[in-house]
């Protein structure tokens, strides 16, 4: 189906599509009053760096516990212990239909086993006493003003005596706090976080622009006081766990001082040790190695002890605290510790805002067991090994130098074990110390890492106005729909209105196109009378080269229907061929209707069924038009119930034999196809049939079935003439250039050319 045909039946139904337009575009615009806008609040937050108060490079026992990752941050902000806090700070639990109830309001709280939904509160003429019911206006609870409201449906609102007024009517919504704060979850938009960025910018919608603003601000200041919270929570959950590893430190330290303190005691009545021996570089080399394999035998002694009685968890990470000097010569064992302490301080501080099923807990928790449960116990055990190995070597080295220093006394060699274990336990303590210190001292000036760059400001405008949208959707749809149903009732049409129709589905060649001509009118132009002069010679010119130069000229000019214009083809185009110079005789077949002699101004007796009948002859019912030379009309004659038999008989052919002589055309206009027989007795007769479709009128589904009888008779049909068509759309191209018309300098036009219908 062609654009041009689609545009054509937009056309045809213009009116109707603009009315649905009409209509569906006003209930669009009846529709926005349903539709509420919604204003958008925006504000930025920034994440600032640092750890808990200690530098990065300094990593001691334990180290600083990073703060969250802004996406963490955003977690944060989305969770319920902030989100609660909001929900809590603004009342949104309760919502009253009108804004001046909000007083009346203040107190009211929830339990967690509230009822929600609707509720009316009504007072007495005094005040005094209330009545609360659901929206039905089914009683729930009544009492005094003053006693608690609602307690049974899980309402914490008392109201003093006399402060909501007499006979006043409140109209409010309850819904569940987890709820609402859900519902401000899904509102709130934050943009995309692009990496090792420090700013979040978010975004809250709503249908009132000022309340979303004090949301979103109210929101921001939860979030920065939760987030102080969290990192105090933090750097408390890492103060505790420094203080206990301290005190493992200070109990170490003051073993190790006390044992060389005894051993000094001991060793004081004892003699020294000559000069000549201390210095002697034998004995120092001596001595530094018998030290260091007293010192890693005592240690994998421990170590494989403490292995034996914990193998792996919290025991045998607090036995290695006991260790000192373990974790100095381990120095990946004493890393693991530290990564400990931090994981451990993060799961602390996470689990009092998240639950365990947050990601984060999650993944904290199988750190902390990763660390206990597997690379603690494998460093030790590592730790062991290394410790066996290097005391194999100590002992080959001793073994080699113990045969020359036998009599150097071993309680130098104790002493300085003694001293160095006291060194690495001093060491020790010292670090934790000053780690506690500086943890103690950023509590005390800890300030969240997150700020807000851009407070939510309010908006004149709508974000989201769907109004125009929907408008815009009902113009079109409406648009739409009225085109399809103008494109669906052309194609259930059965009339006859385009080019292809004839010749695709009909299957008739077109041999002209006759502009619409208006009946008992005078054309008001000459380029209008022009177009009409025009089509008939151009259809004159093709039944000539149909009817490949015979003489006479011979043809049936019939139509499908009544109303088709077939007469007005007839007459015209007799008309033509006598303009032309050619003898033209024009017989009216249609004996049951035929208006010929009305046209030309002859009387209808006697005419074809006269001859027929016998009761003339032939030169009486020829008539010889007083106006237009060489044009003959014959008219139809009597009425005749058996008329259309008469045209079947045989005299019909004996006519058309004699008058052949005499005319170089013979055109019979006959009835419609629809009529009768009589339209294929005279096709028959005559041999050649020119059809008639009017476009708008002509039934095609009548047409086609009257033209499969027409093949099966022995006659020719030369093809279609198209009636009453608008030289526009489809048709353009069969209309005539204008200004372009003939004229005649000495004799005027025709003021009229017959018109029959």
């Amino acid at each position: 189906m062609p654009v041009s045909r689609y545009w054509a039946a937009i056309k045809r139904y213009k009116w109707p599509i603009l009315i649905l337009v009409v209509l569906g575009t006003l209930a669009g615009v009846t529709a926005t009053r349903f539709v509420t806008p919604l204003y958008e609040a925006r504000a930025a937050l920034w994440i600032g760096g640092g750890s808990a108060g200690v530098e990065d490079g300094d990593r001691g026992t334990v180290r600083a516990v990073e703060m969250l990752a802004p996406t963490d941050y955003l977690e944060l902000m989305t969770s319920f212990a902030v989100v609660d806090r909001v929900v809590e700070r603004l009342h949104l639990y309760v919502s009253p239909k009108l804004p001046s109830d909000s007083t009346a309001l203040v107190g009211f709280r929830p339990t967690p086993a509230v009822r929600t939904g609707p509720f009316v509160l009504k007072t007495d003429a005094t005040g005094n006493a209330y009545v609360l019911t659901n929206a039905d206006g089914v009683v729930l609870d009544k009492g005094a003003v003053g006693d608690s409201i609602g307690r049974s449906l899980g309402f914490r609102w008392a109201p003093r005596p006399g402060s909501l007024g007499p006979n006043r009517k409140i109209d409010f919504s309850v819904a569940s706090p987890r709820q609402v704060a859900v519902g401000l979850v899904g509102s709130l938009v934050p943009s995309a976080v692009p990496e090792k960025s420090n700013f979040i910018r978010l975004s809250l919608t709503g249908p009132d622009g000022p309340w979303a603003v004090r949301i979103l601000n109210i929101w921001l200041e939860e979030l920065v006081a939760t987030a102080s919270e969290v990192k105090r929570r933090n750097l408390t959950a890492l103060a505790e766990i420094l203080d206990q590893q301290k005190n493992i430190a200070s109990v170490q330290l003051k073993k190790s001082e006390a044992a060389l303190q005894s051993f000094r005691v001991r060793a004081i009545t004892e003699p020294t040790d000559g000069p000549a021996s201390a210095t002697d570089p034998l004995f120092s080399d001596y001595f530094g190695q018998r030290v260091e394999l007293d010192r890693a035998q005592s240690e994998r002694e421990s170590l494989s002890r403490l292995l034996a009685e914990s193998p792996q968890g919290p025991g045998l990470v607090t036995g290695l605290y006991g260790l000192p000097s373990v974790l100095e010569a381990v120095p990946e064992l004493k890393a693991a510790l530290s990564d400990l302490s931090s994981a451990q301080a993060k799961l602390a501080t996470m689990r009092q805002v998240y639950t365990d099923e947050y990601k984060g807990v999650r993944d904290a928790v199988v750190q902390v067991n990763a660390l206990q449960q597997q690379t603690i116990p494998q460093l030790a055990r590592t730790a062991v090994d290394r410790l066996t190995r290097r005391q194999s070597e100590l002992g080959r080295r001793v073994a080699g130098q113990q045969q020359n220093l036998r009599n150097i006394p071993t309680r130098s060699i104790e002493e300085a074990r003694l001293r160095r274990e006291m060194g690495i336990a001093e060491n020790l303590y010292s670090a934790l110390e000053s780690r506690d210190q500086a943890v103690k001292l950023a509590w005390q000036s800890a300030t969240p890492d997150v700020n807000v760059l851009d407070r939510a400001a309010t908006s004149q405008l709508p974000s989201k106005n769907r109004a125009p949208f929907i408008i815009l959707f009902a113009f079109a749809g409406s648009l739409l729909l009225g085109s399809a149903i103008a494109i669906g009732a052309d194609r259930l049409d059965h009339r006859f209105r385009y080019p292809e129709q004839a010749t695709a589905d009909l299957g008739l060649e077109i041999l002209g196109a006759i502009p619409t001509m208006k009946k008992g009118e005078e054309f008001t132009s000459p380029e209008e009378a022009s177009q009409i002069i025009e089509a008939f010679r151009t259809i004159r010119m093709q039944v000539s080269n149909a009817c490949h130069g015979a003489r006479p000229m011979v043809l049936t000019v019939t139509s499908p229907g009544m109303g088709d214009g077939k007469t007005t083809v007839a007459s015209n185009l007799a008309l033509s061929f006598v303009e032309a110079g050619h003898r033209t005789l024009l017989i009216d077949g249609d004996t049951r209707l035929g208006t010929l002699h009305s046209v030309f101004g002859i009387t209808r007796r006697p005419g074809l069924l006269d001859y027929l009948l016998g009761m003339a002859t032939t030169d009486e019912i020829l008539r010889p038009s007083s106006t237009h030379k060489n044009l003959t009309v014959l008219p139809s004659g009597i009425r005749r119930h058996h008329g259309p038999e008469l045209l079947a008989s045989p005299e019909l052919p004996k006519l058309l034999a004699q008058v052949r002589e005499r005319y170089d055309v013979i055109l019979v206009d006959s009835p419609p196809l629809g009529a009768g027989i009589d339209p294929f007795a005279l096709s028959v007769a005559t041999g050649n049939v020119l059809v008639v479709l009017r476009t708008g009128s002509t039934d095609r589904h009548m047409a086609e079935a009257k033209l499969q009888l027409l093949e099966r008779l022995p006659t020719r049909v030369l093809g279609a003439v198209l009636n009453d068509i608008h030289a526009d759309g489809m048709y353009r191209h069969y209309s005539y250039l204008g200004g372009y018309y003939t004229t005649e300098e000495e004799e005027a036009l025709p003021a009229r050319i017959p018109v029959a219908r």
